[in-house]
C-alpha cells in the first residue's frame, strides 16, 4: 500500500497552526486548491468538497482532535481507495512540529471504469 510521510515545521504554536488547519474556508489561500467548500457537517463528520482545475474530490473528517491530531479520509474524486491521512502537530523548541501521513491503495483497473 503506498504511503506519504511528509514532516515540517511550523515558526507557530500548535494551537494557531491548528486554526489554520481547521479553517477549511482559508485552504485554497495557502494550499494548491481553486476551491474548498464545507457541503455537510461541522468538525468530526464534516465532509468538504475540493478543487483544482478540473479535478474535484470530497473528503470526511474521521479524527478531530484540536490542537493535535487531525484525519481524513477521501470519499470520491480520486482513482484511489482506502485514503487515509492523518495530521499530527507536536509542539517543539522552535514552535510546532508538522507530520502529515497518507495511505491508500490503488484502485484497480477493472474497478475504474465503475
Amino acid at each position: 500500500m503506498p504511503q506519504i510521510d511528509v514532516h515540517a515545521q511550523a515558526q507557530s504554536s500548535p494551537q494557531q497552526v491548528w486554526t489554520v488547519l481547521a479553517d477549511t474556508a482559508s485552504w485554497a489561500d495557502w494550499a494548491p486548491f481553486d476551491e474548498v467548500a464545507v457541503e455537510q457537517g461541522h468538525e468530526l463528520g464534516e465532509i468538504r468538497r475540493l478543487r483544482t482545475g478540473r479535478i474535484t474530490t470530497r473528503e470526511r473528517i474521521v479524527g478531530f482532535d484540536p490542537p493535535r491530531r487531525y484525519v481524513y479520509e477521501i470519499v470520491s474524486g480520486l482513482p484511489i481507495r482506502d485514503y487515509v491521512a492523518e495530521i499530527v502537530l507536536s509542539p517543539s523548541q522552535d514552535g510546532t512540529q508538522v507530520r502529515w501521513q497518507a495511505r491508500f491503495a490503488p484502485r484497480s483497473r477493472a474497478r475504474a471504469g465503475c
